[in-house]
């Protein structure tokens, strides 16, 4: 943000200029009830052009019934189990699905072992929370 501000901000083809970027942080304190209102107040109160919600499924899949009612785009850096997600129409996930993340990863470590960077026959453990998120990317 600073890299962009330092070059007069971004530009707004609606404006025809370029506007400097201004932060506004809360802490929600990883519970949900309050990250919504957290989430509502900025697009309320603090009349906001976008949101970056939590990095957590469990706190995103909470703020993610709140864009659509101000029609805010609402950006998540979380969420990788795809059917948590409601589907706001103005929010962008940027995490790959978690079942692409476990696939990703075998085929990654395959690639090691193809390049003779790991030995064959190597053994894997994984350790996932009891969550749907972890659950499903045990199974990928």
């Amino acid at each position: 943000m600073e890299l962009i501000n330092a070059q007069g901000g971004v530009y707004v083809k609606e404006c025809g200029k370029r506007l400097p970027f201004k932060e506004i942080l809360y802490d929600d304190q990883s519970d949900q009830g309050r990250s919504v209102q957290l989430v509502e107040r900025t697009m309320s109160s603090d009349n906001v052009v976008a949101v970056l919600g939590a990095y957590s499924s469990v706190l995103g899949q909470a703020q993610s019934v709140v864009p659509d009612r101000y029609q805010v785009p609402w950006i998540t850096p979380a969420l990788g189990q795809h059917d948590l997600l409601p589907g706001p129409k103005v929010g962008l996930r940027v995490l790959s699905p978690v079942d692409l993340l476990g696939y990703t990863t075998m085929r990654f470590l395959g690639s090691l072992v193809d390049q003779g960077k790991l030995e064959k026959g190597l053994k894997i453990a994984i350790a996932v929370e009891n969550t749907d998120h972890g659950r499903t990317t045990s199974r990928a």
